[in-house]
């Protein structure tokens, strides 16, 4: 029996400490009191609650989640909220996922994103292009990973090309643990055979190496060791 009792506390902080331990188990009961705390003026425990929720696998709290989506526009709400679909979502989200993932705000719209591929898979991979050349730098990284994870060789040529972007001038910040021009190579080298991936190896990263950060230029020596014994 999972104790549920510091939900009857006065203070924010004992409910918001009593939620995140919560969270850390394998499931989280839909309780009613924890549904509604997804409303709670105290953003320390209505944060919380959307956290626990992410291990409800009850429907009430993703139609909980996606009613408090609707009617805010507080960023870290939202972002809450996508991080939560991400785990415990299903097709019923991906609708408002999908005008999420064009929020002004980067932080809703990258977990947005990351919500969609998870749920949605390979059947967006047109909206992960679309996010791919449209969207904001932060974006982009994010589109780029939902595309090598569900991807084909259909999209090689935007790839290349944003690979061509990337590399057009010195970049400032490094992206960890992996960039996404990494994300990139690598899904070209496993369509190598095909033209604009090759050029990308062999006519315009020969020319660009030093742009790359210390950390990719190891990461790349290790993929072409791979294909180079494959």
């Amino acid at each position: 029996m999972v104790d549920l009792s510091f939900l009857g506390a006065k203070s924010k902080y004992v409910i918001s400490q009593g939620l995140d331990e919560l969270a850390k188990g394998e499931t989280v009961p839909p309780d009613e009191r924890i549904l509604r705390l997804v409303e709670d003026d105290r953003w320390l425990v209505r944060h919380s609650a959307i956290g626990a929720l992410a291990k409800c696998r009850d429907p009430r709290a993703e139609a909980v989640l996606l009613n408090r989506a609707e009617h805010t526009d507080d960023a870290f709400d939202l972002a809450y909220i996508n991080s939560a679909l991400a785990a415990m979502g299903g097709p019923r989200s991906l609708p408002y996922l999908e005008q999420a993932c064009r929020n002004a705000k980067q932080d809703v719209a990258c977990s947005a994103l990351n919500a969609i591929q998870k749920i949605g898979g390979a059947r967006f991979v047109s909206l992960y292009v679309d996010r791919l050349i449209e969207g904001p730098a932060i974006v982009k990284w994010y589109a780029m990973a939902a595309l090598h994870a569900h991807g084909d060789a259909r999209f090689v040529r935007p790839i290349a090309n944003r690979v061509v972007a990337i590399l057009k001038r010195k970049r400032k910040i490094e992206q960890l643990p992996r960039s996404e021009l990494m994300e990139a190579l690598i899904y070209l080298a496993k369509h190598r055979s095909l033209p604009e991936a090759a050029d990308v190896f062999d006519k315009l990263l020969p020319k660009r190496l030093d742009r790359l950060f210390p950390t990719e230029r190891k990461q790349l020596d290790e993929l072409l060791a791979e294909g180079n014994a494959a």
